[in-house]
């Protein structure tokens, strides 16, 4: 009864209390001062004390009556025997005693039924919105946040405190950002050590926390920092020189480096070669230039040496220009620091063709640092022609460059013009002829000359070129425009439909090109085969190549689609149409099969890693627990062993394949053990790697069996390469072609690369390779890349996918 007496009359004392601990454990009261704390405080403690004083009827004790009343209730006896115990006989009378005896048994049988039961809560009827569970729940949550800090809460809670807390000492931060064209990363200064290295023009940032009027002082030169908010100050600083850098709050040093100023050195320019000229009368130049964060810009300028000459009477005050030919030279989207290539340029329409030009390699930094090369000197290559028509037409060009009258430039064209049989009655050279004779009659003005005469001078070359070559010229100034554009596409990072549509378009000029230079091939003795090599390359190479080089640019390898481009260039530039023997054509055709050999052999190597792949794939057993690494959607790269332990059903159509496979390699190496003399050493290794793979594949071991076909397919592409370097050495010594210097490195001007290499890099002439800094992936690498790309794209197209992982796929094929 008192249980229940105290329980619901306190109400709803409980629950406030409840929420009232709930407010101590949470440690909010201590941050709200100590003054608004101990108000709280105060006022909680009184409305406590005012409520037990409310309530004090509740602690009363239940009477006797009171408590015999709810036994009997709760035991459900009638009569209230308890009560009955009390009572007393009024007489002595037996009869009457031996009644009251009988009546005494039967209340005690009664008292036998008394049982007290539990207390009972009022608080449902008292409590209809059960804001009792909800103050509960609040104590809870708020012990759980507190943890084992939850009597020290309270505690604080109790304890307003008028001291205040111990000031913190000031942290001090401060970091290092270099210029961004340097590409470096922040640098963080750190106490123990007093040394900082900082580059010139960098941004010093610094923080001091829990500071009263911090400072920071460069050599003599003090910045105070700006406050942020209470107790934040910052500075940021363009440091570009100094010594010493020290941090004082007051008067007090926080901390102190020495400062070690590293300058911006300005470029380096040099000619890695003489300038010259190509097989195609191009000018060629070599160029080599470094900076120790990156060119930016690099170009060459060429300036008339050739002294001015004199105003000739009946001549206008036109010159020659002397203004410098400017080439620039082709670079990417980040800086690197060491370009090293070369640049192709066909001067022979310029004005300055045959004249001696003074050649100047400059290049500029991020910073706008400047360095110039030593002078050369280059006689620019002239177009020799030997059709009289052409030669006409050309004289009366020179005329017009050299600033005679337009009229009397006119009257030699009309003179040309009017004998259509000298250049048998072409229609297009007449049409051209006239078009130029009419505009220098009709355009003889000075606010048109400028015009007029460039656009004649190149009209009239251009017909020249066609009497003298037919559609070649044409063929080959598309060429080398369709190879400029793919380049300048390249280096800004196109993106992949551009990227496409100018690799179709070189390919188109390659192949007018090579119609146009079959044309002009001599033809070769009757017993010579058609099918020897003429050149280095055919055209099924050069097709191959751009499709290497597209997609080299869809899977990200930008740089390696350019320097593929630039080797490419090169390789055209410095065709010559130069006959072989018939031994050495005899020899060049052998060659040329075993290559197209061994190049078979490496396909169907690949097409039986696939299938391995594949049928391994669905022959593996179940496993437990987690995938090992190459277990799951991977294949092994070349030259990675399986797990041998995880067997599975014998393959043997596989394996038959793989031993004729194994069969063909024996007799391609029995041909050049009698041709040579020896076999490649890569050819023995692709042989026994091919004989593990059988082996694998007929116990089923699938994994074992696409590790030995990754490094069987390794050695042929390494045996494959040696035969390509071999056989550009013989066909460079047979035909003594001199290639040039190899460099390699950055494209330039209509096509700048290395010289001397095969399409795939490989160096004819026992130089560096061309690809040396930026690798050409192989084709495992590429189909590996696509792959990965592909799969990139299939998670970022999961709408399952978490939205963090999702953002970083799209991060990843940014890039494609």
């Amino acid at each position: 009864l008192w249980v229940e007496q105290v329980w619901n009359g306190l109400w709803p004392l409980q629950a406030i209390l409840a929420a009232l601990l709930a407010l101590g454990f949470s440690g909010l009261l201590p941050a709200l001062g100590p003054w608004l704390h101990s108000a709280l405080l105060a006022a909680s403690l009184a409305w406590l004390g005012w409520t037990l004083w409310q309530k004090r009827q509740a602690w009363r004790l239940p009477a006797w009556s009171e408590a015999s009343r709810r036994l009997e209730h709760d035991s459900g006896v009638s009569h209230r025997p308890l009560q009955g115990l009390d009572d007393e006989p009024l007489g002595n009378d037996p009869a009457a005693m031996a009644l009251w005896a009988a009546h005494q048994a039967q209340l005690a049988a009664r008292l036998k039924a008394l049982k007290p039961k539990a207390p009972t809560s009022d608080l449902p009827r008292l409590d209809r919105f059960a804001f009792r569970a909800g103050a509960m729940q609040v104590l809870v949550v708020a012990l759980f946040l507190a943890g084992n800090d939850a009597w020290f809460r309270m505690g604080q809670s109790f304890q307003p405190n008028f001291a205040g807390a111990p000031a913190a000492p000031p942290v001090v931060d401060v970091w290092i950002e270099p210029p961004e064209y340097t590409n470096a990363p922040p640098a963080f200064a750190q106490l123990d050590k007093p040394e900082l290295t900082v580059p010139v023009g960098s941004t010093l940032v610094a923080r001091v926390s829990n500071g009263s009027a911090p400072v920071l002082t460069l050599d003599a030169e003090s910045h105070s920092l700006t406050e942020e908010a209470a107790g934040r100050h910052s500075l940021k600083l363009t440091v570009n020189q100094g010594s010493k850098l020290t941090l004082l709050d007051g008067a007090v040093p926080l901390a102190t480096w020495s400062i070690t100023m590293l300058p911006d050195e300005p470029p380096e320019a040099m000619f890695s070669g003489p300038p010259s000229a190509t097989e195609r009368g191009a000018t060629r130049i070599d160029y080599l230039a470094a900076d120790d964060y990156g060119v930016a810009e690099a170009w060459v300028e060429l300036t008339l040496l050739d002294p001015e000459p004199d105003e000739a009477p009946g001549k206008t005050a036109a010159k020659p220009t002397r203004e410098p030919i400017r080439l620039q030279v082709l670079l990417g989207d980040t800086a690197l620091p060491l370009i090293d290539g070369a640049l192709f340029q066909d001067l022979t329409p310029h004005p300055w063709a045959g004249s001696t030009v003074s050649v100047r390699l400059f290049a500029k930094d991020a910073a706008g640092q400047e360095a110039a090369s030593e002078t050369e000197t280059l006689t620019l290559a002239e177009r020799e022609f030997t059709h009289p028509v052409a030669q006409a037409i050309i004289a009366q060009r020179k005329r017009l460059d050299e600033g005679e009258e337009f009229f009397a430039v006119a009257k030699g064209l009309l003179a040309v013009a009017t004998q259509p049989g000298a250049f048998e009655g072409d229609v297009v050279v007449f049409l051209g002829l006239s078009a130029s004779f009419n505009r220098l009659r009709l355009n003889d003005r000075d606010s048109a000359r400028a015009e007029t005469k460039e656009t004649v001078r190149n009209l009239l070359w251009d017909i020249a070129l066609r009497l003298e070559d037919g559609g070649l010229p044409a063929a080959e100034r598309e060429l080398r425009a369709a190879q400029r554009a793919l380049q300048e596409a390249l280096a800004r990072n196109a993106p992949d439909e551009e990227i496409n549509r100018l690799v179709e378009r070189l390919r188109q000029a390659l192949r007018e090109f090579a119609r146009e230079m079959a044309q002009r091939t001599p033809q070769a003795p009757e017993n010579t085969d058609p099918n020897a090599p003429q050149n280095v390359i055919s055209g099924e190479d050069l097709e191959k190549m751009l499709d290497r080089i597209r997609e080299l640019s869809q899977t990200g390898a930008r740089d390696a689609a350019q320097q593929l481009l630039a080797q490419m260039q090169q390789m055209l530039e410095n065709l010559r149409s130069a006959q072989m023997s018939p031994e050495q054509q005899r020899q060049a055709q052998k060659m040329m099969q075993q290559m197209h050999k061994l190049d078979e052999l490496r396909r169907r190597q690949q097409d039986l890693m696939d299938q391995t792949f594949q049928q391994n794939q669905q022959n593996r057993p179940a496993q437990n627990g987690p995938p090992r690494a190459g277990q799951q959607g991977q294949r092994p790269r070349p030259g990675q062993q399986g797990q041998p332990d995880q067997q599975g059903e014998p393959m043997p159509g596989l394996a038959q394949q793989q031993e004729q496979l194994r069969r063909d390699l024996g007799e391609l190496m029995r041909e050049l053990g009698e041709g040579q003399g020896g076999i490649p050493q890569p050819m023995q290794n692709a042989e026994g790697a091919m004989r593990s793979a059988q082996d694998a594949l007929q116990q089923g071991n699938g994994q074992g069996a696409m590790g030995a076909e990754g490094e069987a397919l390794r050695q042929l592409q390494e045996a494959a390469q040696d035969m390509a370097n071999q056989f550009s050495q013989q066909l460079g010594q047979g035909q003594g072609q001199g290639q040039g210097r190899q460099s390699g490195g950055q494209g330039g001007e209509d096509g700048q690369g290395s010289s001397g290499m095969d399409p795939l890099g490989r160096d004819g002439n026992g130089n560096r390779s061309a690809t040396e800094g930026v690798r050409v992936p192989d084709e495992f690498d590429i189909q590996r890349a696509r792959r990965i790309r592909d799969e990139l794209y299939r998670r970022s197209a999961d709408p399952a996918r978490p939205a963090v992982e999702q953002d970083y796929l799209r991060r990843l094929l940014e890039r494609f």
